[in-house]
């Protein structure tokens, strides 16, 4: 699933379960006008935390900026951002959580997009 992003601040929920891979979604940056929008300077955090109180020294989940995954949509112009997670990042404890990703611009540093993220334990069906 690739979100659009042309106007921020965005609000989107992310759902997984515990202990599985969650790379199944990133972010396309376009401008005002629908171009692609080079983020290929742009430092970019995740973190995965109890609640937006929380300090970020308390998250769950953290990925750096050199944990982002950034690409191309169409053409040559880097405007794509994943945070792929492994098994070991959502092995934590099932419930509903929230995440930002923070954007550090120059000095300036920002929480653009955020929401829900909820994980649940995994159901086992037994015959």
């Amino acid at each position: 699933m690739a979100i659009q992003i042309t106007n921020l601040p965005v609000i989107m929920n992310i759902q997984g379960i515990v202990g599985d891979t969650l790379d199944n979604w990133s972010l396309v940056f376009k401008d005002s006008d629908g171009n692609p929008k080079d983020i290929s300077t742009i430092d970019f955090w995740f973190i995965v935390k109890k609640s937006y109180s929380k300090p970020d020294t308390e998250a769950i989940i953290t990925k750096l900026p050199a944990d982002a995954v950034k690409s191309n949509s169409v053409d040559a112009t880097v405007d794509t951002l994943a945070f792929p997670l492994t098994p070991s990042d959502t092995e934590v404890t099932s419930g509903k959580y929230v995440y930002a990703i923070k954007i550090l611009d120059g000095t300036d540093e920002r929480t653009y997009i955020d929401g829900g993220f909820v994980l649940q334990q995994r159901r086992i069906d037994t015959v």
